[in-house]
């Protein structure tokens, strides 16, 4: 290989225009490979997401059916901000996914597991929702 090497760097500029470099693999080495938690996989929205999801440092989602007369059949219950006391939201379903009426905007959360989070403290937890924001709730 030393030898291609020089050959290649002491030929004629002319040539070496034409001439990629020669290429130089190296051995294969074993890296560990890092498992990451695998997120629960859910078939339909809606019962399978009934109970408390715990956010950090107090944030929470409650998510809990409304009786039969209501107009929505789910709602929500949260302290996303530390600021503010808990409230109640309007919840609608769709396939595996929430969708949160929350201040005037519609806010998405999908299974995933706490990588999804913009917080490491939540990387390990494997059963949570999550926006595309990193607003992560997990159970357990």
């Amino acid at each position: 290989m030393a030898v291609a090497l020089a050959l290649w760097f002491f030929t004629g500029t002319d040539e070496k225009k034409n001439r990629a470099p020669p290429l130089v693999t190296l051995p294969e080495q074993d890296v560990p490979k890092v498992a990451s938690p695998a997120p629960v996989v859910r078939k339909n929205g809606g019962d399978d997401y009934i109970g408390r999801w715990e956010g950090l440092d107090g944030r929470f989602m409650l998510i809990e059916k409304n009786a039969e007369t209501e107009r929505e059949p789910y709602a929500v219950t949260m302290r996303y901000d530390l600021d503010q006391a808990e409230q109640k939201f309007p919840v609608e379903m769709e396939g595996t996914s929430i969708f949160v009426q929350r201040n005037g905007s519609r806010y998405e959360f999908a299974p995933s597991d706490g990588g999804a989070s913009s917080d490491t403290r939540l990387h390990e937890r494997k059963d949570c929702l999550s926006t595309s924001r990193g607003e992560t709730y997990c159970r357990g």
